[in-house]
């Protein structure tokens, strides 16, 4: 079946239709896949019903996983996959991170020399208002400073200590 997607609003997204990521993605869809991404960095699959192993097999398609850093908020079967609950188990304690809803706006891993290409986020049970993501594209963010600011010696430094062009042209960012 050829993949099928669609535009979400007029945004940087693309909604894909008609896989079941639970099943194993061929090799073809997993291409166009990457080819999608390249163009709409956020992609979204809807209806989907995965366990925390088909998440994983399905997110080696586009890179090697890394364990997750606060192993509190680690999956005790997958240690890939990161549980962010407001949940508590029998005994009240959190069952993941970030469950009363401290985490504001950030850039994922931009801590690290070579952070991640990108993240998989799984919703397994939303609250009936909010709960709500945000996504921003930082390349249109980028391309929309005035030439000065883009050119100039911090916003250079910042970009290629972020993207890990610092380590690879011997910068001293």
């Amino acid at each position: 079946m050829p993949l099928e997607s669609r535009a979400l609003d007029d945004s940087f997204a693309r909604e894909i239709v008609g896989l079941r990521l639970w099943e194993p993605v061929d090799n073809r869809s997993v291409d166009a896949l990457r080819e999608l991404w390249a163009r709409h960095p956020v992609m979204v699959f809807r209806r989907q019903a995965l366990s925390e192993h088909e998440l994983a097999r399905f997110s080696t398609r586009f890179g090697p996983l890394e364990r997750v850093v606060r192993t509190e908020w680690a999956s005790r079967t997958v240690p890939e996959v990161g549980l962010i609950s407001n949940l508590k188990d029998a005994q009240a304690r959190p069952i993941g991170g970030l469950g009363d809803g401290e985490l504001q706006w950030h850039s994922d891993q931009s801590y690290m020399m070579n952070p991640a290409t990108g993240a998989m986020l799984y919703a397994v049970e939303l609250p009936p208002a909010g709960g709500v993501t945000f996504w921003v594209d930082l390349c249109a963010a980028y391309a929309g400073l005035p030439d000065r600011l883009r050119r100039s010696r911090a916003v250079a430094r910042y970009s290629a200590t972020k993207s890990g062009l610092a380590a690879t042209r011997g910068s001293t960012a």
